[in-house]
């Protein structure tokens, strides 16, 4: 058995790692349900290391109904070409990119796009007028 008066002191950068892992490993137990948040933080504090401040994301899916029209000399294939371009995966990608861009330039929350597949769907036609243009 080692006398503990022998033992060579820890350098700093050990020290650190040492208590990064003692913070993780308590963390850890939180995520685990062990702990609730404040008595995470306050053994935390007992233990001289920095408190836990967990940041909260909420997935959810967008929903946005726009109206457009297409006009075509063909009014059952109007459906079938707007069906067409929104199953183009280069036009998703540039509504997704669009829309990410709309929200960094006005919504300064936080809000981030996820890179998944968009899906849009087209709704039933709900009127056809004839068009003279």
């Amino acid at each position: 058995m080692s006398d503990a008066t022998n033992t060579p002191p820890l350098d700093t950068e050990t020290l650190e790692a040492f208590r990064e892992r003692v913070r993780n490993r308590a963390i850890d137990a939180f995520h685990n349900s062990h702990f609730t948040l404040e008595a995470l933080n306050a053994s935390l504090e007992e233990l001289d290391l920095q408190p836990y401040e967990p940041r909260w994301v909420c997935r959810s899916e967008l929903i946005i109904t726009l109206p457009v029209e297409v006009n075509s000399d063909d009014h059952h294939a109007a459906g079938d070409v707007l069906s067409a371009v929104l199953a183009d995966d280069d036009v998703r990608a540039a509504l997704r990119t669009a829309f990410a861009a709309i929200l960094a330039d006005h919504v300064d929350q936080g809000i981030v796009v996820r890179d998944q597949p968009v899906r849009l769907q087209v709704g039933y036609v709900d009127r056809v007028m004839v068009s003279d243009q």
